[in-house]
């Protein structure tokens, strides 16, 4: 330089992280929504690139805590195509439940074929029972008995790790918490967004 003094120059490589976030759920969550077993709740949030713009699609995915039998959540649109800094991307999240429906009587996984049979030849007996008088009140303490065995024996089976269900396969009344997240993952929010369904 004019002092004399050598100069340098020196080259610095610059990375430029592109990111995105998941904007708030609408309506807010708390409280969130609160439906019926078998009905579906939509929540509205935007996808918005963080900084710059963001040259990936992101494809949306949910983890609904505790389980939920039956349920189910979908996005529209998914996945999210690329973003530009200044307009973020709005995103439909439906959640659907299960609602319950009359059927017969299934044992339990873990119970034993036999208790099924005996389960399906009670009708059968007691009616048989029933053309001598004399006894019907001796048969009749017989199967309430031999019902009583049935639940407990059966009670200790294992359902093999399933979601526990109400009612005819209905889900389960609870507060459900649903985390939305995206892949690839957001640098600033990797644990995602969360929503709160509550069914009655």
């Amino acid at each position: 330089d004019s002092s004399g003094q050598p100069t340098q120059n020196l080259s610095l490589p610059i990375t430029v992280v592109q990111d995105y976030s998941l904007g708030n759920f609408s309506p807010p969550s708390p409280p969130g929504q609160t439906i019926n077993a078998g009905g579906s709740a939509t929540y509205n949030f935007s996808v918005l690139a963080v900084g710059g713009g963001y040259n990936n699609s992101v494809k949306l995915s949910c983890n609904i805590a505790p389980p939920m039998s039956g349920g189910s959540c979908s996005f529209s649109p998914n996945p999210v195509p690329p973003l530009t800094a200044a307009t973020p991307t709005s995103v439909a999240l439906t959640i659907t439940t299960q609602g319950g429906s009359s059927q017969m009587w299934r044992p339990r996984a873990g119970r034993s074929p036999w208790l099924y049979a005996v389960w399906l030849f009670l009708p059968a007996w007691v009616c048989a029972a029933s053309i001598r008088r004399k006894k019907i009140a001796v048969r009749l303490g017989l199967a309430l008995i031999i019902l009583f065995l049935m639940s407990s024996c059966g009670g200790g089976g294992s359902n093999g790790g399933t979601t526990p269900t109400g009612p005819g396969g209905a889900t389960l009344p609870a507060t459900y918490a649903i985390t939305v997240i995206g892949s690839p993952a957001s640098i600033s929010q990797p644990a995602g967004s969360t929503a709160t369904l509550t069914v009655q």
